[in-house]
């Protein structure tokens, strides 16, 4: 069975990343990947012979008949994944926070927000975009630091464990 996925995008860089992703699907053997040249049209109404043979009239003689196929909309139950990852160390929170603000710098994560007590980021690498959520708090003696990073596929998982082999390094010398 076929599908039309309607991908839309904000900027250049983000159809380049749809690109290469529709490149490297293409590229395998289970599968049949095609981005179709022209444009697709979605057309919902009574009128589509009407329309077909007014969009055809004004076609090159001789161009292909167009393509047409009826699409029922289709939501693959896809769920974001989260790591939370949770560490407790004696160092002060302002010791901590630098450390995270240059681990986040170091995985090119952007400052996004603050709000509810954490610092929200946003972070693009070869596995996909992530969003990293981070809060720290000094609890008695000790300071408390909770990172979740959510994404799709490989992502979070792939962020995630690059910053936790960091923290434990950092917090190891503790």
């Amino acid at each position: 069975m076929q599908h039309l996925l309607i991908l839309d995008y904000r900027t250049d860089a983000e159809r380049k990343r749809i690109d290469y992703t529709i490149e490297k699907w293409s590229a395998k053997k289970d599968v049949a990947v095609t981005k179709p040249k022209g444009v697709v049209v979605l057309f919902e109404g009574k009128d589509l012979p009407e329309f077909v043979e007014d969009v055809y009239s004004r076609m090159e003689s001789g161009a292909s008949p167009p393509k047409i196929y009826a699409v029922k909309e289709s939501a693959p139950a896809i769920d974001k994944k989260t790591r939370r990852l949770s560490y407790t160390t004696g160092r002060s929170a302002e010791i901590v926070e630098n450390f995270v603000n240059y681990l986040l710098a170091k995985q090119g994560a952007a400052f996004e927000y603050m709000g509810g007590g954490r610092k929200m980021y946003a972070a693009r690498t070869r596995k996909g975009v992530v969003r990293i959520a981070v809060a720290i708090e000094a609890v008695k003696e000790e300071v408390r630091c909770l990172i979740a990073v959510e994404g799709y596929g490989e992502a979070a998982d792939f962020v995630a464990t690059r910053i936790d082999e960091e923290m434990n390094v950092f917090l190891g010398g503790a």
